[in-house]
């Protein structure tokens, strides 16, 4: 694991404007009472199939080649859409409290549990799960999973109380003074049945997994988070702090924990899907997958979220998984971060990293970026990153990246307004000639952008690179040149929110097929967690020339 702590701090941004969203960041995209898109996902046969009819459309998204685009949503000010018609092959939405690749502790089934569960390893980072199957819970009885110090001097943990009449869950804070309740709800819970403890950023929740929980549509069932209050008592983005925590729980009163699992938070659903890619903007592929980072939901805003490496099969996108996690220090604090872009740059050997952190309206939200030589693409890393100097009006997100004819070209977007509602729009930048990535970033003398779109993605299109952006209004992916004209819109369906235009040649393809891989903004869960858990991974495929 590669460490740093050196970094100025900049507090996780939060939802502060009701329904003024920007899109995939947790700020936005979601509108409540909101449908999800109808049908069911395609098999992979039945959507090429379908797509052999589109055939006729063989120069894919060249530019001026318009392709017929009966039955899209509306291409809006973006112009005439272009290319073959991009087809839903599937979705998917990785629910895991722990990552499958990331389980620190397993105790496996266990005959005479301990009153005191004390794992050796705990989390690099505040993004952790502990998850108790419990066997027996008679009135009286409590399990209570969370991390601790090996003194017991400091904790963190949910607690479920059985009594006779019902049951009590609850979030409470250890300390050397004494143990404070911050949260509480009333519920009964029988055994047998898994109670977790999770903490994402600044949210500590608990969750439960019963057969009514499944039955419900739900893996995990929220019972309650703290809705902040732990962060004041105890904080635990605190490098020192998290190096002395391991995973924990306590039971009494006759209550049976048959098995303890703890490790790494894994994600409620994943969004602002970003390729890995070399630095001309290929598809970076090991072992034929393609990889992707993504911003993994947790139990709230974005804060909550951090920033994973997934790998995907793209003749089998259902099998996508979870290869690394990223976590971030300065100024001696560890965030998740998230919306950012992971570039392989072999000439010199490093991974260059981009995310996004900060909150609104202050500070602000606002990029930063890392290189490092280890291989990103598996196991748990913390990196030191540092703000990076480009040019913004108020804040700025969604930066990407592509070395073009010698010199780093950059796309993000700029926050011009956050009253009376949030304005922003994409801009073009570079840097300096002869320089590196983030060596005098200067915004290219073009026009803005389209007002109020944004996920910034780069792809080549008949040898020139082109800018694609989400327009949520009329509900399409605009294509812009390096002078911010456009040049159409891509052909594809439209998910739920503002999903994002990742869209890329098949490695792998002999026919040379397109992948469109974006998500949509459905939310896990409404009741008890608030917005921020939203996140499906929508795979698309278009027909190459060779069909």
């Amino acid at each position: 694991m590669t460490e740093d702590f050196r970094l100025r701090d900049l507090r996780p941004w939060e939802l502060r404007r009701g329904d003024h969203h920007a899109g995939g960041h947790g700020m936005g995209g979601h509108q409540p009472g909101g449908h999800q898109p109808g049908g069911h996902p395609l098999g992979r046969r039945q959507a090429l199939t379908g797509l052999a009819a589109s055939a006729g459309a063989a120069a894919l998204l060249a530019p001026g080649t318009p392709a017929g685009a009966a039955g899209h949503s509306g291409s809006g000010r973006s112009g005439a859409v272009y290319g073959p018609h991009f087809t839903v092959i599937h979705s998917l939405r990785p629910v895991d409290l722990i990552a499958p690749r990331f389980v620190d502790h397993d105790t496996g089934p266990m005959g005479h549990p301990p009153a005191r569960l004390l794992a050796e390893a705990g989390p690099a980072a505040p993004f952790a799960a502990v998850i108790a199957d419990v066997a027996a819970l008679p009135p009286g009885g409590s399990v209570a999973p969370g991390l601790e110090t090996a003194d017991g001097t400091e904790a963190v943990r949910v607690r479920h109380d059985s009594t006779g009449s019902g049951g009590t869950t609850t979030v409470e804070v250890v300390r050397p003074g004494g143990t404070t309740t911050v949260a509480t709800v009333r519920e009964r819970l029988s055994a047998p049945f898994r109670l977790a403890f999770t903490v994402t950023g600044h949210t500590v929740a608990a969750f439960v997994s019963t057969g009514a929980s499944a039955r419900g549509g739900l893996p995990w069932r929220p019972l309650l988070t703290d809705k902040g209050a732990v962060a004041p008592l105890l904080d635990l983005r605190q490098p020192a702090l998290v190096k002395r925590l391991r995973y924990s729980c306590h039971s009494g009163g006759g209550a049976t924990v048959r098995r303890l699992r703890a490790g790494h938070f894994g994600q409620l659903g994943l969004r602002d899907l970003h390729l890995v890619r070399d630095v001309g903007g290929r598809p970076y592929v090991r072992g034929g997958k393609v990889f992707f980072t993504a911003g993994c939901a947790g139990a709230g805003f974005s804060q909550e979220a951090h920033t994973g490496v997934w790998a995907m099969d793209p003749d089998r996108p259902e099998r996508m998984e979870q290869v690394a996690k990223l976590f971030f220090a300065r100024d001696g604090l560890l965030f998740g971060d998230h919306g950012g872009q992971l570039l392989h740059d072999p000439a010199r050997d490093r991974f260059i990293v981009l995310t996004v952190g900060g909150n609104l309206p202050t500070p602000g939200v606002r990029m930063y970026h890392a290189t490092t030589s280890a291989d990103l693409l598996r196991g748990v890393h913390v990196l030191h990153d540092r703000p990076l100097e480009a040019p913004f009006t108020r804040s700025a997100w969604d930066p990407a990246l592509i070395r073009y004819e010698g010199r780093w070209h950059w796309a993000y977007v700029d926050v011009t307004a956050y009253e009376p509602e949030l304005s922003f729009r994409p801009v073009l930048a570079v840097a300096e000639r002869g320089g590196d990535y983030a060596d005098g970033i200067a915004l290219r003398r073009v026009p803005p952008g389209p007002p109020n779109t944004e996920g910034c993605r780069w792809q080549h299109f008949g040898g020139q690179p082109r800018l694609l952006v989400s327009d949520r209004a009329h509900k399409a992916y605009p294509r812009l040149d390096l002078s911010m004209r456009p040049r159409g819109a891509i052909d594809a369906p439209y998910p739920l929110g503002t999903p994002f235009p990742q869209v890329f040649p098949d490695p792998g393809s002999p026919s040379g097929d397109w992948l469109l891989v974006t998500f949509d903004e459905s939310m896990y869960e409404e009741t008890v967690l608030p917005y921020g858990t939203h996140g499906k991974v929508v795979t698309m495929r278009a027909p190459g020339p060779g069909r």
